[in-house]
């Protein structure tokens, strides 16, 4: 007799019962046990899976590797007499790490590091492995749309504010891989709430928005980006074995995908290569959000050549492309970030593309009466790419002096040609015009004003300036006169020199109060804030130096003995206007480092500055809510805390160097 036949178990119901474990009755218009238990009932929609049964062999073999975060010492006493909440140090999590018990549900992540010795030929190396792992996938590709200034002058303000939205707190309740199983509340957080994180500022036309709204339902490969970065996102701030294990499980597919994309390049199109390298960007710029030591310099790499293959053979003077124009810009912001940690003498690090003012100096045709701000780089990417080719010499010549402790004609060399280097990006950075409002298009938020955008831009010089006269002292000796009688007392001109260092990093941080605590600025804030804080010190000071009383922002005369804090980079007359119109700008702003001379002197003084460096800090962590800003945070209290400790020569980017910190800085 024939068995009777049993009844096929369903496999619909809500995700949330699903996750309990508990039977759905699927009630409409949610389920009686969301009702019992006061829960939001998903629903019963079909899972948007796309298929991976014949892709099992990808998973052991490029599981990322997490990296824990190292154990931060709080430095309470660097910022008292402040807020007390923001004068602590950052809130630490002590999460256990998993158990051996739990050793059976972990991939293999002994071959997940990508990154081949030899960088130099890291495109072809990808393209090579990725042929063996090709997969034919028909997927339409549509381009990527880039607003035109017509566009985006005719949109209306964004109506979703910067602050968190009721998106992310509505599904924070929920197991992360919950969320990954749904493919709605994927978009809507990544389009509510991470596409805003990731920006300067917001607006309808935002390029990460718009890759995630047209591209996704129609590609695997950003359909997988955007479940990787939402992941990411919301794991970024806690340690948990399960969400960690989603999050390894997204990387994956993401590379995977992308590898698959690379092997089917062997006739590519310009719009595929678009796609694989807008993929590639905002994957990589997202490696780090876990603190890990990871700063993405393959990806970069991989990305310029991509960059090379889809653009490198258009005529060099021609003006660029609106997607062209966005990649640059995008690769310059990358390439910053990678120059204060990338070692060049183990690592290559392409040069990025140049921009298009540099095109525009060889080109006849004129640029746009408007243009859009970059949504990374903002109004002048030619700053962040100034502050990157310092970030680079800076940080070889930290190396050098931990490596040669010991005087060699070799060094000596490399230290002459160093010093000539920095002289060329001095008179750069001194003759760098930033933009007027004028010159770009509203992009409607009005939380982060154009004007948000250029003041930003202006510290992103100024900070140039700052690492070039605290790791070159030659470069302000000469500008404001020390030379001369540099034998006689040679202790006051060193004084007086880290005095007005410190006095141009506070005239930084008040432009940069400038903007908001809600400006979509604080985004890429980071470095700044790093080298800002860098020189907030509390300064001693010898007999010969003293500092004169009654100076006034009005006022003439020197505030400091032997210093006239009105011509601070001029070493003859004809040098002068140069400087004070583009160091100082304009009266008030020369004012406003003649203050800052005075100030800086004073405890007090400092200790504010500090506590406004850990508030901005603290805005930022309210939308980007990464472990790598913790370790931001603790490099801060470190270098405050040395220097608060008789070191008044520590430089922050040496305790990174100590501490082996090598995250993305943007």
């Amino acid at each position: 007799m024939p068995a009777a036949g049993k009844t096929a178990k369903s496999r619909s119901g809500c995700s949330t019962c699903k996750q309990r474990r508990v039977k759905c009755d699927e009630g409409k218009p949610s389920c009686r046990q969301c009702t019992l238990k006061g829960l939001e009932c998903p629903g019963y929609a079909t899972r948007w899976k796309w298929s991976s049964k014949h892709e099992r062999h990808w998973r052991s073999s490029l599981q990322p590797q997490p990296a824990p975060v190292p154990d931060k010492k709080r430095a309470s006493s660097v910022v008292s007499g402040g807020n007390p909440e923001i004068a602590t140090s950052p809130r630490r999590r002590h999460d256990e790490a998993p158990g051996d018990n739990d050793n059976h549900d972990k991939p293999n992540t002994e071959t997940t590091n990508i990154e081949p010795p030899v960088p130099t030929d890291a495109f072809s190396q990808w393209a090579e492995q990725a042929s063996l792992q090709e997969q034919e996938e028909n997927v339409s590709l549509p381009a990527v749309q880039f607003p035109s200034p017509q566009d985006s002058s005719t949109q209306q303000s964004p109506t979703a504010s910067r602050r968190p939205s009721l998106a992310l707190g509505r599904y924070s309740w929920q197991p992360l891989d919950t969320i990954l199983s749904n493919t709605q509340i994927q978009v809507d957080l990544f389009t509510q709430d991470i596409c805003k994180s990731l920006s300067a500022f917001d607006s309808t036309n935002n390029p990460f928005r718009m890759v995630a709204m047209s591209r996704a339902r129609e590609s695997l490969l950003f359909f997988s980006l955007c479940r990787y970065i939402t992941a990411a996102f919301l794991n970024s701030g806690a340690v948990d074995t399960a969400a960690t294990l989603a999050v390894q499980n997204a990387q994956a597919e993401i590379l995977y995908r992308l590898h698959n994309e690379i092997a089917q390049l062997k006739r590519p199109t310009r719009t595929k290569i678009e796609d694989v390298l807008m993929a590639i960007i905002m994957f990589g710029l997202t490696t780090n959000w876990d603190g890990s030591n990871n700063p993405s310099i393959f990806h970069y790499n991989a990305a310029m050549q991509l960059y090379q293959q889809a653009y490198g053979g258009s005529w060099p003077y021609a003006p660029y492309s609106e997607y062209q124009q966005f990649f640059v810009h995008a690769l310059v912001y990358w390439w910053m970030g990678l120059a204060f940690v990338t070692d060049t003498t183990k690592e290559c690090l392409l040069e990025p593309p140049p921009s298009q003012h540099d095109v525009a100096n060889h080109s006849e045709t004129n640029m746009p009466e408007k243009r859009i701000p970059h949504p990374l780089a903002g109004v002048s990417p030619e700053a962040q790419r100034l502050l990157g080719q310092v970030g680079l010499l800076i940080h070889a010549q930290r190396l050098r002096c931990r490596r040669k402790p010991f005087t060699s004609m070799n060094q000596l060399q490399k230290e002459y040609e160093a010093l000539q280097q920095a002289h060329s990006l001095e008179e750069e950075a001194l003759s760098l015009e930033m933009p007027r409002a004028d010159d770009f298009v509203d992009v409607g938020d009005t939380e982060t004003p154009i004007q948000h955008l250029i003041n930003i831009a202006e510290v992103y010089r100024l900070a140039a300036l700052i690492l070039l006269y605290r790791l070159f002292p030659d470069l302000l000796d000469s500008r404001l006169g020390f030379q001369e009688d540099q034998h006689q007392i040679t202790e006051s001109a060193d004084e007086r020199r880290l005095l007005w260092v410190t006095a141009l990093a506070t005239h930084a941080l008040n432009i940069l109060c400038q903007n908001g605590r809600r400006s979509g600025t604080r985004s890429i804030e980071q470095i700044l804030l790093i080298i800002i804080a860098g020189e907030l010190q509390k300064r001693t000071y010898s007999q010969h130096f003293e500092l004169t009383e009654g100076s006034g922002s009005s006022s003439s005369g020197p505030l400091i003995s032997g210093f006239d804090p009105l011509s601070p980079l001029s070493t003859s007359p004809s040098d002068q206007p140069m400087a004070l119109n583009n160091l100082s700008g304009y009266e008030a702003e020369k004012n406003s480092i003649e203050r800052s001379v005075l100030d800086s002197a004073e405890t007090n003084y400092i200790m504010k500055s500090r506590n406004a460096v850990l508030e901005r800090l603290q805005a930022i962590r309210q939308v980007l809510p990464y472990r790598s800003i913790e370790i931001v945070e603790e490099l801060v209290l470190k270098t405050w805390e040395a220097g608060d400790d008789g070191n008044p020569n520590v430089f922050w980017m040496d305790i990174m160097i100590d501490n082996d910190w090598k995250i993305l800085l943007v």
